[in-house]
Order: C-alpha cells, then structure tokens, then sequence
C-alpha cells in the first residue's frame, strides 16, 4: 500500500487502470498486489568438509586477530550445489537466495568464478541474483562453507553461537530459500 497527500487529481494509475484508494486521515491510501511467486530450488551436497583450518593470526594486528581463510582453505570446504528453474527471475525485480547456515565463512561462486562470500555472525546470508543471470540459471550456484572452530576468538551476539560436535566445530546448511523481489510501476 501507499499513502499520498494531497491525492493525485486522476487517482493513480497502474497498468492504465486506476488503483483502489481509501482514505487514510488526511492521505488517499491506494493498494496493489501482484501474484506471488514460488520458486523451487534443488539443494545436493556434493562434498564434506575436511577438519576445521589452524587458527593463524595476523602479524601486525594489534590485538592480534584471526587471519581469513585463504583461496586454498576452501579446498576443504563443504560444498553444496544449488540449482533453480529457467524461469525463476521471470517477472520478479529481483531474486534473493538466503542461506540459514553455521560455519566460520561461506563462499558463493557461479562456474568457478567467485560471486559473494560471507562471514558467520549467526544470520541468515542473503544473495541478490539477478545480476547473475542467465548464468545461474545454466550452472547453478555453488556454496562452500568452512567449519566454525569452537575456540576461534570472534564475538557472537547471545543467542547466536552454534552447537559444536564432539570435534569443537559447527558446520551446518539447514537450507537455502528464494525470497522473490517484485515491482509495481506507477504511472
């Protein structure tokens, strides 16, 4: 919905036909919908992840602090292939995968090439993915995560910090949704 004051002279059109209008105290409240969209995604783990990584911390941080992971690190990642239908950006602004994950950093990539990474702080990751288009559609997207070690020294708001194995790590995709995007142009 949309409230407007003073109302325009002709309503508000949309698609050449006037929205529903209502009043709202001294504005014109107008509404408008569009069908929702389900999207469907298939999520396959391809891979494992290898024990968590040593903790390295940086030389010349003061106080010393946890290096990020290296390129090679993710040789060791966990990894789950997501694919979704040829049409799912159809008719939507924009397509947002969330990914309701625990792990220490998560990478995205599209046919090898890197698109986004993420380090844990307990919420979900969210991935805009039009942009990516059409090359998504055709490979899917790949997300690899690393393991949370248990005595890493990051902070994580109550609430949020992990269950850990036996092993003193946490890593877990409980899943990956679509959140669709959609826009109403008004004339």
């Amino acid at each position: 919905s949309l409230s407007i004051s003073p109302p325009p002279a002709n309503g508000l059109p949309l698609n050449g036909q006037p929205l529903p209008s209502a009043p709202d105290g001294i504005f014109t409240k107008y509404t408008a919908s569009v069908p929702a969209k389900t999207i469907a995604l298939d999520l396959k783990k391809i891979k494992d992840a290898a024990p968590a990584r040593p903790i390295v911390f940086g030389p010349t941080r003061k106080p010393p602090s946890p290096t990020e992971p290296t390129d090679a690190d993710f040789d060791n990642a966990a990894v789950w292939q997501v694919s979704l239908p040829k049409d799912a950006l159809t008719g939507l602004h924009e397509l947002y995968l969330s990914a309701d994950y625990t792990g220490d950093v998560a990478r995205a990539s599209i046919a090898n090439t890197f698109v986004d990474d993420n380090f844990y702080f307990g919420q979900p990751w969210e991935i805009g993915i039009k942009r990516f288009s059409p090359n998504i559609q055709n490979a899917g997207l790949t997300i690899k995560i690393l393991p949370l070690r248990k005595d890493l020294p990051i902070y994580l708001e109550p609430g949020k910090r992990p269950e850990f194995n036996d092993k003193g790590e946490a890593l877990t995709l409980r899943s990956v949704t679509a959140i669709p995007e959609y826009q109403l142009r008004l004339e």
